[in-house]
């Protein structure tokens, strides 16, 4: 009977150390899983922030020659908002110009995957 003793005790400690185990691990990987979305989180943050702070400095810098010529003639201020305006303008009006001209690039994928296929919409 003594020998019965010390087995179930050592078996018990097995399964309690190996549940024990398992949860320490479970709750790492959790941890470390929270720690890893934060991190993702924050990188979205700055990533965003520093294509914002890119993007303007592109347009800045594509912009000052223009701003350079005309601030010869025109104040400064007035200069800018005409370089803007005028900026901005041709974005919206030249793929109305090239859509209306050449045709919805849509039109042109299919007629480029029916010629390339072989097959007719």
């Amino acid at each position: 009977m003594d020998s019965r003793q010390p087995s179930t005790v050592s078996t018990h400690t097995t399964f309690r150390t190996t549940w024990m185990n398992r949860l320490i691990v479970s709750l790492v990987i959790l941890i470390w899983t929270f720690l890893g979305l934060i991190f993702f989180w924050l990188i979205d943050h700055v990533i965003g922030a520093v294509l914002s702070f890119v993007i303007a400095s592109l347009l800045a810098y594509t912009l000052y020659p223009a701003v350079k010529f005309l601030q010869r003639f025109l104040p400064r201020t007035l200069d800018i908002l005409l370089v803007y305006v005028v900026g901005f303008g041709a974005l919206c009006v030249l793929p109305y110009h090239f859509g209306r001209h050449h045709g919805h690039p849509v039109d042109r994928a299919d007629a480029v995957v029916a010629s390339l296929t072989g097959l007719s919409w």
